[in-house]
């Protein structure tokens, strides 16, 4: 993979997001567009910590037993899906 930047989210997009992170909540099994380490991923994984405060939840990806920590800031899309 080659390194990318980080793009914009549109106001629509933001709102949505934060929408959706209201509803989220620990154990909820979760679709992600994120932007980490200079790549865009798109994830499936269940939620095992969310910190609104800190603005960050932790994901266990599903089909692996590692854990990744997600800034609501480098969001692209969040979909609750189980």
């Amino acid at each position: 993979h080659s390194r990318v930047q980080k793009h914009g989210v549109s106001e629509e997009d933001q709102a949505q997001i934060s929408e959706t992170l209201c509803k989220v909540e620990k154990g909820s099994k979760v679709f992600i567009s994120f932007f980490a380490n200079f790549h865009d991923w798109e994830e499936e994984g269940i939620v095992t910590q969310i910190n609104r405060d800190y603005r960050f939840f932790r994901i266990n990806r599903i089909g692996s037993n590692t854990e990744e920590k997600i800034c609501f800031d480098d969001l692209y899309d969040i979909r609750v899906i189980g």
